[in-house]
């Protein structure tokens, strides 16, 4: 053999070599971005379990707590709470709640809150003080100090 045909041999091999640490570190590149978009994918999945738990879900009138109330009763207070039971708890619009409750019962002033653990509504009212009381058609009626 000679000197040439040693030198071609040997370059041969070197880009042979070379090849395949080149396709062991694509390989390597491509098992490595497999396992993250695979964490990454189990990740989403989880957090998608974890926000339609059933712990995030109202499901009777047990879990609204009403407080404040002195005049017109807990049971009454819930009964104008109506929301559909099972309701995601995120899916609750407070607002609407405190709007419903002033305009059906004699409240001055209601705050709804939601809970996450567990999940609730906690309801705080402020009831109108009567300081009159009339009647009409023998239906009895009471009048704050502003008029309602």
């Amino acid at each position: 053999m000679t000197i040439s045909s040693k030198l071609k041999v040997q370059q041969q091999y070197q880009f042979t070599e070379q090849r395949q640490q080149k396709r062991r570190r694509r390989l390597m590149r491509n098992l490595r971005s497999s396992w993250q978009v695979a964490w990454g994918v189990a990740l989403l999945w989880g957090l998608w379990e974890l926000c339609n738990a059933p712990i995030w879900y109202l499901y009777n009138l047990k879990q609204v707590t009403i407080e404040g109330e002195n005049l017109v009763s807990e049971a009454t207070l819930k009964s104008f709470v109506d929301i559909p039971f099972p309701q995601y708890i995120f899916q609750v619009e407070p607002q609407n709640i405190a709007q419903k409750l002033q305009s059906r019962a004699p409240l001055a002033a209601v705050e709804v809150n939601r809970r996450l653990f567990p999940a609730r509504l906690i309801i705080r009212v402020r009831e109108r003080i009567p300081i009159a009381r009339a009647m009409y058609e023998g239906k009895n009626g009471y009048i704050d100090d502003q008029g309602f």
